[in-house]
């Protein structure tokens, strides 16, 4: 009886071990199906798409007041036309460039920065310098672009983007802090900056860029006068008053180590010539030769400061009538606000 027990246990366990065979290799082999069928899908796909025309369908998002919000967007309707195997290199390359110029001229400057993201995750290694340097040329061109249409907060929006895209390139965060910086949101560059404290490498531009901040909350806490500027493309013009009321427009230039006016102006104003001191100037386009005379009173937006030295030189060719140097602007601690074009002095 007990021999028919054992026997009777072993027919069962061998029962269930077929059972449990069956239902793993139907298990296993629906899901080999279902992965098959998966890739297939996905092949099809990637053909279909490398056959589909490029059709792009724009719109433009709002613009927020801190930049975290502004995004371009474009829908694509179509293939990126992105795909392709080792021999296509080249085509894929050709096809990329078309679509970023493609977008940069609609502006679509996010979605140009995430197209070449999307791609530079495909490309081998011996490409990475050399696709790096095309998506530096983009980011270059768009910052530009942004700088000279007064778009602060789409530029801090896209170098978040580009710092969470690429977060180990410090060049990135030193750009959105100097940005955050020019739309006075001063904690989040100090936040932003912690973050490139431990590079040694920009050890210098991190200690001026919180120099910077510090410097600007001294200003803003503090009393100080504000200058209308003007807008001039990449530059600000000031409004100066010489002596007995003549005007003249000057270019503010923190480069120039004195504050200068055409030689044309001086002779127009009848400024004493005859005690000018000989100077030699050094310019963009070499040394020129000019005098320096001290002006009574030179005065903008109220402000009025005695005894200016001031250089008279030809310019020639120059549309306005001289520079602001740092003899005028180094009396002051001072900080342009390129968003709302005034001068900052105290």
């Amino acid at each position: 009886m007990k021999g028919w027990g054992y026997l009777l246990a072993l027919l069962c366990g061998a029962s269930g071990g077929w059972i449990a065979q069956q239902f793993w290799s139907s298990s296993t082999e629906a899901e080999r199906a279902a992965g098959k069928s998966a890739l297939a899908r996905a092949e099809a796909r990637l053909r279909s798409l490398e056959n589909k025309p490029n059709t792009f369908s724009l719109r433009a998002a709002p613009t927020s007041e801190t930049g975290e919000d502004d995004v371009d967007s474009i829908e694509d309707q179509g293939d990126s036309g992105l795909i392709g195997n080792d021999s296509e290199a080249a085509a894929v390359d050709s096809r990329l460039k078309q679509q970023v110029r493609y977008l940069l001229d609609r502006q679509a400057y996010m979605e140009a920065v995430e197209l070449l993201y999307e791609r530079r995750i495909d490309i081998a290694f011996e490409q990475e310098v050399e696709y790096q340097q095309l998506i530096l040329s983009a980011v270059a061109e768009i910052e530009a672009q942004l700088r000279d249409k007064l778009q602060w907060p789409r530029l801090v929006a896209l170098y978040r983007m580009l710092v969470s895209l690429h977060p180990d390139y410090v060049p990135y965060t030193l750009s959105l802090v100097h940005w955050l910086i020019e739309s006075g949101l001063y904690d989040k560059a100090e936040q932003q900056l912690v973050v490139a404290r431990n590079d040694v490498q920009y050890a210098n531009q991190v200690e001026e860029l919180a120099s910077r901040i510090e410097e600007r909350r001294q200003i803003q806490a503090g009393v100080s006068q504000t200058i209308d500027l003007k807008r001039a493309g990449a530059h600000y013009l000031a409004q100066v008053v010489l002596n007995n009321g003549e005007t003249a427009e000057l270019l503010v230039d923190t480069g120039a180590t004195l504050t200068v006016i055409k030689t044309s102006l001086a002779e127009k104003y009848a400024l004493d010539l005859l005690e000018a001191e000989p100077v030699t100037m050094k310019t963009a386009n070499g040394a020129i030769e000019g005098s320096k005379v001290t002006v009574e009173n030179l005065s903008m937006s109220g402000l009025s400061l005695d005894n200016v030295e001031l250089g008279i030189v030809p310019l020639p060719g120059f549309k306005y009538d001289g520079l602001l140097g740092m003899n005028v602007l180094g009396r002051f601690k001072f900080y342009i606000d390129q968003e709302q074009s005034v001068l900052h002095l105290q």
